[in-house]
């Protein structure tokens, strides 16, 4: 059922994203799909409902953070438990393109996609942005913090007086925390990162700046002072 991993995959954008245009959905009854949902669960059932609506298909799924997921895909190799991998940054499909373990597969509304939000070799279709962003909790913020500016950029987040108050996704597990790091980077550039970029100082300083890695980010945010 490989070959039909990222049919499905693409018609479930279509329907979800408004640009579905005429066509016949397959009737896929007594068929049944397990998939790996690596962005919100809720709008990945909702994906899976509606495609179970148009075509008869069965599903199961297992909600796991981006890292995980193309780990699994690639120990799996040749012997795939999923039948396609729902969600996730660009960077971990083109992983698994780059290994062989996706087939190749170009959309009917590619041409609406602009190039830099999919694969040229048609690997990957991007069909949602996720921005990465400062989250604060505004209650302690005015409790114990409104004499400082508000965080702006991730370089303030080195301010001394965050130490130890600072929460965000560990890039080993996480597509979103591998997007920050990959970002800080690109950022700067690879020249100075070696030297110095705001993830990379956070990470030294680790029980200073990070409370605490989660295991993978529940929302698009990359950093959230408690």
């Amino acid at each position: 059922m490989k070959r039909l991993v990222l049919v499905l995959t693409l018609v479930f954008v279509l329907a979800f994203g408004g640009l579905v245009k005429a066509q016949e959905y397959p009737d896929l009854t007594g068929e049944e799909l397990l998939v790996y949902i690596t962005f919100h669960e809720e709008e990945g059932r909702r994906l899976l409902e509606l495609f179970r609506e148009k075509t008869g298909v069965s599903y199961s799924y297992l909600r796991m953070p981006t890292g995980e997921a193309v780990a699994r895909v690639m120990a799996e190799g040749s012997n795939p438990r999923a039948d396609f991998v729902l969600g996730g940054t660009a960077e971990s499909h083109q992983a698994l393109a780059d290994a062989g373990l996706l087939e190749a597969y170009v959309p009917m509304y590619a041409d609406d996609i602009p190039d830099y939000y999919k694969n040229p070799d048609g690997y990957w279709t991007g069909f949602y942005v996720g921005p990465i962003s400062i989250m604060i909790n505004r209650t302690r913020w005015d409790a114990e913090f409104s004499h400082l500016e508000v965080p702006t950029t991730f370089e303030d987040l080195l301010n001394p007086e965050f130490a130890g108050e600072i929460i965000m996704p560990n890039p080993a597990t996480s597509g979103t925390g591998y997007t920050f790091l990959a970002s800080m980077i690109q950022l700067v550039g690879e020249d100075e990162a070696g030297a110095r970029t705001p993830h990379k100082s956070l990470a030294q300083e680790g029980a200073s700046r990070i409370q605490r890695w989660t295991h993978y980010s529940n929302w698009q945010f990359s950093a959230a002072v408690r």
